[in-house]
């Protein structure tokens, strides 16, 4: 399997979310309210005030009635507790009383419920005077993969191999490929599965990686063409190219056509055969901000003088000329 997908990425707090700015409200300059249809599962390690030592907190008998733990309790206006909110330290503060907070579930999740609170993150202060924001992780969301299923052989399918290539990524391409304008060239690997007759006449199959370059061209008529090039497996070289014939670009981004497979011959282009076709599939995926797509997956098969192969590509968008 193959994925470009990147490790999470630290942001600051306001660059994810947006805090409040406005003096003239009731809200507290640079805090988020919280809403508790969106931000409860993103609450946790909520500790209590070091100065709220009311006399339910302090002489209970059961420590997990202290605090803000245990049964479901109201606060004042102003009253502060620590807690972190999708991973960043800070405070919550009560802005429309009565608050209120519900500790009584079970399991690895007590929070229930929470109203009334308005979360202001911490910001580091250095030795020297120095701040610093808090950060929290923001996952990859714009990502593509591809990769196949081997099976066999064996009894239940009669001593053959079965072969499944999937594909797909983060979130398909959304707009609208007939008003975009130019063309766009995304290249990217390819990998899969392959058979290649060898000089003593048997057959050789292994895995290979190869790398696929392919060119949209937008507008009224949009279309796709590409190619494939560089089929190795390890250190060998197996002598292959394969092109991606031209083929329509549906509204919904999606594409599919033939492929017509060449083996090199004395350092040219290759020798192909009228049987040497197959086909090849995909889509765009990723929303760019310039409105063209960022990247396109797909699967492949492709016939060659001497051997086939199938497998799956992921390309990225390398150029745009509008």
């Amino acid at each position: 399997m193959w994925t470009d997908v990147q490790p999470p990425s630290a942001k600051d707090f306001d660059q994810v979310y947006e805090l409040d700015t406005d003096t003239n409200n009731d809200m507290m300059d640079d805090a988020l309210a919280v809403v508790e249809s969106e931000h409860l599962d993103l609450v946790t390690h909520i500790g209590r005030d070091p100065n709220d030592m009311r006399a339910d907190d302090h002489t209970s008998v059961n420590p997990v009635e202290r605090g803000v733990l245990g049964e479901n309790r109201t606060f004042d206006e102003g009253h502060r507790i620590s807690a972190r909110f999708d991973g960043a330290y800070g405070i919550y503060i009560c802005i429309a009383a009565p608050c209120s907070i519900d500790m009584t579930g079970e399991g690895g999740n007590p929070l229930q419920g929470m109203a009334g609170w308005a979360f202001m993150p911490e910001v580091y202060t250095g030795e020297e005077g120095g701040t610093r924001k808090p950060q929290i992780l923001v996952p990859d969301s714009d990502y593509r993969y591809f990769g196949l299923w081997l099976r066999g052989p064996d009894d239940d399918n009669e001593g053959r191999f079965d072969i499944q290539t999937f594909n797909g990524g983060s979130e398909r391409f959304s707009g609208n490929v007939t008003a975009l304008t130019g063309r766009a060239t995304y290249i990217g690997p390819a990998a899969g599965q392959y058979v290649k007759d060898t000089a003593n006449g048997s057959a050789r199959r292994g895995l290979f990686t190869a790398k696929v370059t392919l060119h949209a061209d937008f507008g009224t008529s949009p279309k796709i063409s590409g190619s494939m090039g560089g089929f190795r497996d390890g250190g060998r070289d197996l002598g292959w190219n394969l092109r991606f014939e031209e083929d329509n670009i549906t509204t919904q981004g999606t594409f599919d056509g033939r492929t017509s497979g060449s083996t090199y011959a004395g350092g040219g282009d290759g020798i192909g055969g009228p049987d040497n076709t197959g086909t090849w599939s995909g889509a765009f995926y990723g929303n760019g901000d310039d409105g063209y797509p960022n990247g396109a997956v797909g699967a492949f098969t492709g016939r060659f003088n001497d051997g086939l192969v199938i497998g799956g590509f992921g390309a990225n968008r390398e150029i745009t000329s509008p």
